[in-house]
């Protein structure tokens, strides 16, 4: 009898952790519906520790962003930052600060981006993670040549006018922007 009750506290504490795990795997199978369920019931719950709610709030961004909701995306990314940025463990701040950048970059919404990457890279140099790092170098980059937005006008909308193709690769590609220069602008 007191090893039951010695016991059940442990399970107690371990299986908020354990679904969050779960919630975490099936987001990232492209499972984005029962992910949000779990996590919502996870949310209402309060089981979870600071951290762990922190956590469970960037995988709801997440998930909504899956869904294309990127109000709702928006609304669960502030919720962790705003409860992890005070934090020790300065990587989980750094992670949500990175997938809310993420956020923005699938909007292509490339200067709140970068704004918000940058501030994640910073972070994650603090800690001298070099995962951490790399991922927010690689989308940085990314911003920097201007590829993403090229790739996700011509794959996520699929344009394919006549208008659109007769342009040259560059400008599709979004390595060159397709404005006209002002005539007052000096040549270099």
């Amino acid at each position: 009898m007191l090893l039951s009750i010695a016991v059940c506290p442990m399970l107690a504490q371990t299986l908020p952790e354990q679904q969050l795990r779960r919630a975490f795997a099936l987001e990232k199978e492209n499972k984005p519906a029962p992910a949000i369920k779990l996590l919502k019931t996870l949310l209402d719950s309060q089981t979870l520790d600071i951290p762990g709610t922190g956590k469970a709030w960037n995988i709801l961004g997440l998930a909504y962003e899956d869904q294309g909701d990127f109000s709702l995306s928006q609304q669960a990314f502030e919720q962790s930052i705003q409860i992890l940025k005070n934090e020790p463990d300065i990587r989980n701040y750094a992670m949500a600060l990175n997938d809310f950048g993420g956020m923005y970059l699938a909007m292509s919404q490339l200067d709140t981006a970068q704004k918000i990457k940058v501030k994640a890279l910073n972070e994650y140099e603090k800690v001298d993670d070099h995962g951490g790092i790399v991922r927010a170098c690689y989308d940085l980059s990314q911003i920097a040549f201007g590829l993403v937005c090229g790739f996700v006008v011509n794959l996520q909308v699929r344009v394919r006018t006549a208008q659109f193709r007769a342009l040259p690769f560059t400008v599709r590609a979004g390595l060159e922007g397709a404005h006209k220069k002002d005539e007052n602008e000096e040549d270099e």
